[in-house]
């Protein structure tokens, strides 16, 4: 049976995206949920999201103190990296790269201009856009999707699509070794 915890919108993993006046009290927060799990007879530690960007971004070496004295602490540090609006400018066309959940967030609250980081690329393999989106046809075609087209029902349509999430798994193994 693992043991559960659950991200809080007092955790690090939330930011605030100011309204639309941009007024301090009605900010709303977004939080990017996360849960670890710890499999105490496997000594294994799972961490998942339904955002991509969780990482492991690094680890540690620590002294731990405790009822027996100090016992060496190891252990690695998850995180949900930043994600930011990126756009990719390829064959005259701007391509939104990243973000876009960001994007229709802000558009249906009426934010329409935000910074964003922009790259020009020059052949498609630099480009190398997120599989499960449109192909290459779509969004180089005559009349590609817009951000506002998500919002706008007489050309957007609601399709069910299986979730995905992001799994790392930390396990420690025991074992025995000659030599």
């Amino acid at each position: 049976m693992p043991i559960s915890s659950k991200s809080s919108a007092s955790s690090p993993m939330c930011s605030q995206i100011p309204s639309k006046r941009g007024l301090a009290p009605s900010r709303a927060t977004i939080c990017v949920p996360w849960r670890t799990s710890l499999y105490p007879i496997k000594n294994t530690y799972t961490v998942i999201s339904a955002n991509p960007n969780l990482r492991l971004v690094g680890n540690f070496a620590t002294s731990v103190q405790t009822q027996f004295g100090p016992h060496p602490g190891l252990g690695f540090l998850p995180t949900i990296t930043p994600s930011f609006l990126q756009v990719a400018e390829y064959g005259g066309r701007f391509v939104l790269r990243d973000g876009y959940h960001r994007a229709i967030g802000l558009l249906a609250r009426g934010i329409n201009h935000v910074p964003a980081f922009t790259r020009t690329f020059g052949t498609m393999q630099e480009l190398m856009p997120a599989s499960g989106l449109f192909g290459q046809e779509v969004w180089l075609g005559d009349r590609p999707p817009t951000l506002p087209d998500y919002l706008d029902d007489s050309v957007a349509a609601t399709v069910s699509m299986p979730a995905t999430q992001k799994l790392i798994v930390i396990s420690a193994v025991e074992t025995m070794v000659s030599g």
